[in-house]
Parts: C-alpha cells; structure tokens; sequence
C-alpha cells in the first residue's frame, strides 16, 4: 500500500486497484504495476497526442544593398566600384547607417550624388563630408580662416 500512495493517486484509483488485488489474492504491487501500464497505454494511444504549435518565423528585414541604393541615386557603376574599393580597404562598412550619413552630407554641400562619390573616388575618401568641399565645388582644401586672417590668396611663395 506504500508504493500505491507514494504516487500521488486519487483515493477512488487506489480503493480500485486495492479491490482487484483483494479479490485475486494478490499484491497491491501487481495491480498497481498493470494499471500504470494501461494509463501510459490508454494516454498514448487512445487520446489524441498534444497538437503541436507550428513555429513561426520571425520577419526578416530585407538586407540594406548599398550598392544599390548609390546606383539609384545615379551615381556611376564604374566611379562606384572604384569608391567601394577605396572603402573596401579602409575598412569602412556599407550599412544604411553609413549611407544616410553620407547622402546627408553630399546634400550639405549642394553637390549632386553622381559628383561627389567622384570626388569620393578621386581623394581616396572612405566618406564625404560637405566640410572637405569649397563653395566652388572644388576639393582643393580652403586654407581660409577667420582666426588667424590667412586667406587663399597667392603669396608669391615658391612652389
């Protein structure tokens, strides 16, 4: 009777199982043994096995081609792989981070995507900064400065 009890089962499976057992002259042991047996059986087989929640795949977001995204702006493919090339070797990673970052800063200067990844490509620029750029769209460096009064002006220094 201790084994019956030591599994947790209600009082009217016990009384059961006791009462089969009495009238066989048998152990409670034998009897508990075979009904376990044929709960086990009876859960696996004649009851429908637990439904199973198809897992579901979490969306995934479309990977940003930067690439892609400078050619749709009109930018060369031939100057593009050329720049791309320059950014491959520094390093430089082609997310959307980066990209928004730099059409910011071409749209800063006022130039057109196309001219500045030229000048990009040209300088061996990883980026572009609308800094880097004069007004006259040129990227010779603008030596001008308001705090020391130089200004871009011919000297008669040798070159």
């Amino acid at each position: 009777m201790k084994k019956i009890k030591s599994y947790n089962l209600s009082k009217v499976v016990i009384d059961k199982i006791h009462s089969e057992a009495l009238l066989e002259g048998r152990k409670d042991s034998d009897y508990l043994d075979r009904y376990l047996l044929n709960e086990m059986v009876r859960e696996s087989v004649l009851l429908p096995s637990p439904m199973k929640i198809p897992k579901t795949k979490k969306a995934v977001k479309a990977r940003f081609d930067f690439k892609s995204a400078m050619l749709e702006l009109g930018v060369d493919p031939v100057v593009l792989s050329d720049w791309l090339e320059v950014r491959k070797k520094k390093k430089a990673s082609n997310t959307e981070t980066a990209f928004k970052a730099i059409i910011s800063e071409i749209s800063k200067s006022g130039l057109p995507a196309d001219i500045a990844i030229v000048m990009a490509a040209e300088n061996s620029w990883a980026g572009f900064k609308a800094s880097w750029v004069n007004r006259s769209g040129s990227s010779e460096p603008d030596f001008s400065d308001d705090k020391t009064g130089w200004t871009n002006q011919d000297y008669g220094l040798i070159r």
